[in-house]
Parts: structure tokens; sequence; C-alpha cells
């Protein structure tokens, strides 16, 4: 996970590795497959270009795939969602395999993730929603961010560390 420099309102990376550490903990991941690491480096909102960048990195960092996201490092909707598709089909084989993900959300009635699509009874999910409880000291439903990450979050805030890039 990158550890650079942050935007407004970002998580900052010592909140990030903190939740992944709790997950780790409570075996969430199992600890026989998982490596986890940190990359100092720093967004460039570059879109298409910084998420083969991004990838070519991890996979020198021994991973074998990469979850590229709907506007992977993009600003706002300057790039399209297929121009990701169509870098990475241009570039070929980078040693690394690219799994691309629309916007995903909560289906209630399926009590599962899923790909938003019309006709679902679809919660969003969004980071601008974390850290807008979180700062009012609310509580959010656990298929939206664990517990125990809450937790920690919220004791955090509470007691003045800081959790959010200024």
């Amino acid at each position: 996970m990158p550890t650079g420099p942050r935007k407004k309102g970002d998580f900052l990376p010592e909140s990030v590795i903190k939740s992944y550490q709790i997950m780790m903990d409570f075996g969430l991941y199992d600890n026989e497959q998982v490596a986890f690491g940190c990359f100092a480096t720093y967004p460039r909102y570059c879109g298409p270009r910084e998420a083969v960048f991004t990838a070519l990195c991890r996979k020198n960092m021994g991973c074998s795939h990469f979850i590229v996201g709907r506007n992977h490092a993009g600003v706002g909707d300057y790039y399209a969602d297929e121009e990701y598709l169509r870098l990475f089909d241009k570039l070929g084989d980078l040693g690394i395999v690219p799994l691309f993900f629309e916007a995903v959300g909560y289906d209630v009635e399926k009590q599962r993730y899923d790909t938003l699509s019309p006709g679902g009874s679809f919660e969003t999910i969004s980071g601008t929603q974390v850290r807008e409880a979180l700062m009012r000291g609310h509580s959010l439903p656990d298929w939206f961010i664990r517990r125990e990450i809450q937790e920690m979050l919220l004791t955090d805030i509470g007691s003045s560390k800081p959790v959010f890039q200024l």
C-alpha cells in the first residue's frame, strides 16, 4: 500500500496500516498467504498510466494480481472507464494479472457485495461516507466497514490522533 502524501481528507497511512493489521490479527486474512508491505510513493492522479505504473510496482514486489478499480487514480470523470482496459490491452502481458471491476455496492436483499446494477437493493460504498460518519462519531453497518476497524478509528479520533490528511 502506498504511504506517501495524500490529498485532504484521505486516510493517513498509519490508519490504513493499523486497519490491515487488525484484519490480520482477527484472522480475516490467512497469514500463511498474505505478505503485507508498504510502498513509499504518492498518488499522481494520472488515471490509466498510474494504474499501469502501480501494477508494475506491485509486480516487482511479488504480487501476481492487481485490482484496477473504477476510475483508478483518476480525477472526477476525466478518464473514461474503458481507457483503463484499452491501455492494459494495448500493453499486453505485463507479468501481473489486472483485475478490473465496476462500482461495487452492498445488496441488502442478498446480503452480499456485488457490482452495482439496476433493479437491486444496493447500498453504495464511499470513502466520503466513512469519513463523514467517523468525524461525527457515528457507526456504520459492519458490511460497510468492519466493527473492529471502526472502533480503532473512532478511538483514535476521540483521543485527537490524526486519522485524515489535513
